[in-house]
């Protein structure tokens, strides 16, 4: 995960963004303290030490700090 945003369309331009840089993006809808937004996921892998191994460099691209999360 690499952003939370308000709404799918303000989170757009950050899944453009990554998209360019050649990342497989979506944006999940969650519910944070009650209230609908949507995480930037960068993703899937297939395994949590895959997702460990890229964690660095998908801070560095995104230029923030990543976060590994399970999605089922």
């Amino acid at each position: 995960q690499v952003g939370v945003f308000p709404s799918k369309e303000a989170a757009q331009p950050r899944l453009t963004e990554l998209q360019q840089k050649k990342m497989q993006v979506y944006a999940l809808p969650k519910f944070i303290e009650g209230k609908k937004q949507y995480a930037v996921i960068v993703g899937p892998y297939p395994t949590l030490e895959d997702a460990e191994n890229h964690k660095a460099e998908i801070a560095k691209a995104c230029n923030c700090q990543a976060f590994i999360v399970k999605v089922e």
